[in-house]
């Protein structure tokens, strides 16, 4: 079960449909900001999963590479994972991208599991380790994790990589409307170097009071990554192009 919640509470009532004893918290950071009023409200609402979970006797897993849940886990018991922290339970080593995926190794208790995606974006090596984590609890064996890291598909518009015209690639994030995602999206495209890499974006949604920042820090990042960037729309294209010509941008690579 996939708990969403934009405002305090929602997580609580979802899990008392659920009664879950195994939990997830990927990630946390300024989404929806507009309906929670602030990112302590965010954390709160994360971890009444936590709470819930703890409250059944359960397994907790938690991501540690985000700032915002290693700091909240303190008094928590459960098992961490993270691409940058070779001290959790689960971390990853010489990750590579290339036009056919991710490539990484997942090192759990001391085994190393090769992984291969079609999946995009450290955000999906985090996700998979977190599967890692909870598969070699249930006692999965790495054939089984190896082949369903494989089979993975990505979900629309989400860092999903198309075939395009003439050799060139679709990298399709439409539908992301997420801060750290987005800027996640952009370091992919940048990994695609020498290739020409073109961003086409409307900036970002329903981020509140954060919102100009949010977006002239995704501004900053298309002049880092792309060679060619077209801004779609009138309003927030203006903190976009702030942020490009921060990072001194050529304005001949704007559109």
């Amino acid at each position: 079960v996939e708990m969403r919640a934009k405002k305090t509470g929602d997580i609580r009532e979802i899990c008392e449909l659920v009664h879950p004893d195994t939990g997830i918290i990927t990630s946390i950071g300024p989404q929806h900001l507009n309906t929670f009023g602030s990112i302590e409200n965010i954390i709160h609402t994360k971890f009444e999963l936590a709470d819930e979970v703890q409250n059944n006797g359960g397994m907790l897993y938690l991501n540690l590479d985000n700032p915002y849940i290693a700091a909240q886990a303190d008094g928590y018991t459960y098992k961490g994972y993270g691409a940058e922290n070779p001290d959790c339970a689960v971390s990853a080593k010489d990750i590579s991208v290339s036009r056919h995926g991710l490539s990484f190794t997942a090192v759990a208790g001391g085994r190393e599991i090769p992984i291969s995606t079609k999946l995009l974006g450290m955000h999906n090596v985090l996700n998979i380790l977190a599967a890692v984590a909870v598969c070699s609890d249930l006692g999965l064996s790495d054939t089984d994790i190896r082949y369903a890291a494989n089979r993975l598909t990505p979900v629309g518009h989400r860092l999903q990589m198309k075939p395009f015209y003439n050799g060139a690639i679709l990298i399709d994030d439409a539908y992301n409307a997420n801060p750290a995602g987005s800027l996640e999206a952009l370091r992919v495209l940048g990994s695609f170097a020498p290739m020409k890499r073109i961003v086409v974006t409307p900036g970002l949604v329903e981020l509140g009071v954060r919102e100009t920042d949010c977006n002239r820090a995704l501004g900053e990042a298309c002049a880092e990554y792309a060679d060619q960037i077209i801004f779609v729309g009138q309003e927030r294209s203006k903190p976009l192009l702030e942020g490009a010509q921060n990072k001194g941008c050529d304005l001949s690579k704007i559109q």
